[in-house]
């Protein structure tokens, strides 16, 4: 018969704690009364997924990730929600008449049994971290399951009437409003709805990275975009067009903007909404995780009093949040800024902001000229799309204001090409650009469950290529706070040139992007990979996050 070994001491034997910090938690627990994982997690001893790995190990049943089971609406109504959230349990599978149900706490033999007499069924247990349960809970049984079935009885496509789905208390618009809420909630960036064969697919983009969330029944795809469109003020009737619009809401306490997109597929419309960030700015350049060589250059540039500021990247690499940085730092009484974009994503005090609109001939060119009217001493320009706005901008550098911009190019030195290519004088590039910062964004290790990492040989022939240590790796195991990612947020990487006489001398002569870059590098250019490399060696980010934005 195997000896009883109490959990603390399981621990001890597994290296997750040692004897004298089992000695100090076990005093702690005669005064608080917590279980000892609890107090083992509330004390950040043991990240909670090794945690219930160990939990499994320890009574011998398996340990399930949520975040990767598919929980179909069948087996989601097998148990009440009120049993769910009583005792942290979901049911997640049904295999020939037994149900699999993740609980939190394994020994709780009451649960299991309330769970075998509703469902009629057998029932097997496995072990889940009490987080994974809750974010399922509010991913599959937070009413959003309700809302379809009665949908689904309720309502045809065939009957669908512009009241029936414009009322706010009608089934169609809770759901709506929940799957926006659910992505806020994850901080998603964007809403995917995708129609496909057999069913409807709500995609997030998260920390950069696109996962499904929920599927849908397809009968319900054409009832969603007519929702969708109502609520932007876009032709419910026009399929076969792409259309644009835009939604405000307040929504579980949070303002919400909205930007909406229809694109007509095989299947239906398929809609992407962006989420736009609708609260005051009030970051700093020195909160954009810039290295401190890479700080140090930026402030220079925008505390010049007149020249060009380049911001450059691909699209959703935080071009804008760059800039909004930078005009908080310079957010003072003294000074007068005035911005034109296209759209405001973000509000800032003291900034006068504008926003283009096309159709009735406002656009950046036209904007910046009036905005030269205003007596500027900072101009933020969204973006140099075109020559005649890039003319106006560089002259406006040349004549004694502050410009910040952006270019979508894909390094520091292919700003200085692109505004060539466009068509801008040589001379004039040279003599207003003051400094171009490109940057892209990678994922953050989750500050929850980060963990020492020994690296790869891969990885450690690329540090030490680039001159770097190979200690202080950390990655994410995964838990609930980055959804068992093992990353949670993105910090910027960056290369940052500053542009001295010599590099002015070859922009003028046309020379190549690789004698520039070559001028830039000498001078203390960090390439973007570099800087990344340094942010991994911090703990900051991994090595795969470097390589997939590099």
């Amino acid at each position: 018969m195997a000896t009883y070994v109490p959990f603390g001491t399981f621990l001890v034997q597994q290296g997750a704690i040692t004897e004298d910090a089992l000695k100090q938690l076990l005093e702690e627990q005669k005064k608080i009364r917590l279980r000892l994982g609890e107090l083992i997690l509330s004390k950040q001893l043991v990240a909670e997924v090794k945690l219930t790995e160990l939990l499994a190990q320890y009574f011998g049943i398996p340990h399930v990730k949520l975040n990767n089971e598919k929980i179909s609406p069948a087996v989601a109504s097998t148990l009440p929600n009120r049993m769910l959230t009583q005792y942290m349990i979901v049911p997640y599978a049904i295999e020939d008449k037994t149900l699999r149900i993740a609980m939190s706490d394994p020994t709780n033999y009451h649960a299991i049994d309330e769970a075998r007499i509703i469902s009629g069924m057998h029932v097997v247990p496995a072990i889940a971290s009490k987080s994974d349960i809750q974010r399922t809970l509010g991913r599959y049984f937070s009413g959003l399951q309700e809302n379809v079935d009665l949908i689904m009885q309720e309502m045809k496509p065939e009957e669908l009437t512009t009241q029936s789905i414009g009322e706010e208390t009608s089934p169609m618009a809770k759901t709506v409003n929940q799957l926006i809420l659910q992505a806020v909630q994850l901080k998603a960036s964007d809403i995917h709805l995708e129609p496909r064969q057999e069913s409807m697919y709500v995609r997030y983009r998260v920390d950069g990275i696109m996962r499904t969330e929920q599927q849908l029944p397809f009968t319900m795809h054409a009832m969603v975009v007519a929702r969708i469109k109502i609520m932007a003020s876009m032709n419910v009737s026009e399929r076969r067009l792409p259309q644009d619009g835009r939604i405000k809401m307040v929504l579980g306490g949070h303002n919400i903007e909205l930007r909406i997109s229809t694109f007509p597929t095989s299947f239906g419309e398929k809609i992407v909404m962006r989420i736009l960030g609708a609260s005051e700015v009030r970051s700093g350049i020195d909160d954009l995780a810039l290295s401190a060589h890479n700080l140090a250059r930026v402030q220079r540039a925008i505390n010049q009093p007149h020249g060009l500021v380049v911001v450059s990247g691909p699209t959703g690499s935080g071009k804008s949040t760059t800039l909004y940085a930078a005009l908080s730092s310079l957010n003072k009484d003294m000074m007068n800024i005035v911005t034109i974009e296209d759209p405001i994503e973000q509000q800032i005090e003291g900034v006068s902001q504008s926003q283009v609109n096309a159709p009735i001939g406002y656009t950046f060119a036209s904007g910046l000229r009036t905005i030269l009217r205003q007596d500027p001493d900072v101009i933020m320009l969204g973006e140099i799309r075109d020559i005649e706005t890039a003319e106006i901008a560089i002259r406006a550098a040349m004549t004694g204001h502050l410009v910040l911009t952006t270019l979508h190019t894909n390094s520091a030195v292919n700003s200085i090409s692109r505004l060539v290519d466009m068509g801008v004088a040589p001379f004039l590039v040279a003599s207003s650009i003051e400094c171009i910062i490109s940057q892209r964004l990678v994922r953050r290790v989750c500050p929850q469950c980060s963990a020492p990492h020994e690296a790869t040989s891969v990885e450690k022939s690329l540090l030490t290529e680039h001159g770097l240590p190979i200690t202080g790796l950390r990655k994410g195991v995964g838990c609930y706070e980055c959804g068992m990612t093992g990353y949670k947020g993105r910090i910027g990487i960056h290369e940052v040139i500053t542009v001295n006489e010599q590099l002015r001398s070859l922009i003028i002569q046309r020379a190549t992007e690789e004698q520039c870059l070559a001028a830039a590098k000498h001078h203390g250019l960090h390439l973007m990979r570099y800087d990344g490399l340094i942010k991994v060696g911090q703990g900051r980010t991994t090595v795969d996050e470097v390589l997939r934005v590099t």
